[in-house]
């Protein structure tokens, strides 16, 4: 009822939509946004944030990854949980933070090989398990 997005925004987010993808052993949904995305819809970076949020919306899967790339090239990792996985611990190993359902880190490892080491790291058993 509060939201208000811009058109631009709205075209945005059906690409990202477009591409979302499943990595249901890792019980992930993911996609992402380029520079060029975002530069040819007209919206900032900062625009996106909320994006995460719709991509959590998928059923049967734990956790909800975006990809944003930065100007240099590298991916800054937005990562949700429905409640099954420690986001904190992850994104902790690959040199970020946040808490345990919300978390997030920058990759230098690309799309494909971004996605593959948080699969990696969701798969493993916890040191408490």
């Amino acid at each position: 009822m509060y939201e208000d997005n811009r058109g631009e925004y709205l075209r945005l987010a059906g690409i990202a939509l477009a591409r979302a993808s499943f990595v249901p052993e890792a019980s992930i949904v993911w996609t992402y946004l380029t520079q060029a995305d975002m530069a040819e819809a007209g919206v900032g970076p900062n625009e996106t944030e909320d994006l995460i949020d719709l991509i959590r919306t998928a059923r049967d899967v734990d956790v909800a990854v975006v990809l944003k790339q930065q100007r240099d090239g590298r991916f800054k990792v937005s990562v949700r949980s429905r409640g099954a996985s420690d986001l904190s611990a992850v994104a902790a190993a690959f040199g970020g933070g946040g808490h345990r359902l919300a978390a997030g880190y920058t990759s230098e490892h690309g799309l494909a090989g971004t996605i593959a080491r948080l699969a990696t790291a969701l798969m493993e058993p916890s040191p408490a398990a």
